[in-house]
């Protein structure tokens, strides 16, 4: 990418986890679906915490990275798809298919800190599972941003621990 005056910008230092304090993520990109838009975000090397969903680019997740504590305002639908159709109301297809997996609902948590990116306060936590054996894990995420905090092997309270806990 050049700048107006054709010069290349200096590439964007990513700021440390704000979960675990790791130097370091990296750029993931994907597609659920042809019809779905690509999607960005950095991943922590460490913790497995995730920032702030991005469609676009690769530069808008590491900005998303580097944004902490900024209005939910600031991270907009048109930049980050629409989380609220994963989010909201559950669809039958995605009922369906949380059953078949045999998932629980997302669970709003009660008093969460706030999401150390955008400060929203609708976290959730959940169940995944990973893995040919189907391992269970819990995580927590935003649902204004849909950033992710660590996940955790045993416990939906080991999860939120980890959302609330954050590096100085």
């Amino acid at each position: 990418m050049k700048t107006k005056k054709g010069r290349t910008p200096p590439p964007v230092k990513l700021l440390v986890c704000p979960f675990c304090g790791y130097s370091a993520g990296h750029l993931s990109k994907w597609k659920d679906s042809d019809d779905e838009p690509t999607v960005y975000v950095i991943d922590c090397e460490s913790c497995n915490a995730s920032g702030p969903v991005m469609g676009g680019n690769g530069a808008r997740a590491k900005a998303a990275w580097n944004l902490r504590g900024g209005p939910p305002a600031t991270l907009t639908a048109e930049h980050r798809g629409t989380p609220e159709s994963v989010y909201g109301d559950e669809t039958e297809e995605e009922r369906e298919k949380r059953e078949v997996e045999g998932r629980k609902p997302a669970t709003r948590l009660e008093d969460p800190s706030p999401c150390p990116f955008c400060a929203g306060r609708e976290v959730y936590v959940e169940e995944g599972f990973s893995g040919k054996k189907k391992e269970p894990y819990y995580y927590t995420f935003c649902g204004t941003c849909e950033a992710c905090g660590p996940a955790h092997d045993t416990s939906e309270g080991f999860a939120t621990l980890g959302w609330n806990k954050r590096f100085p």
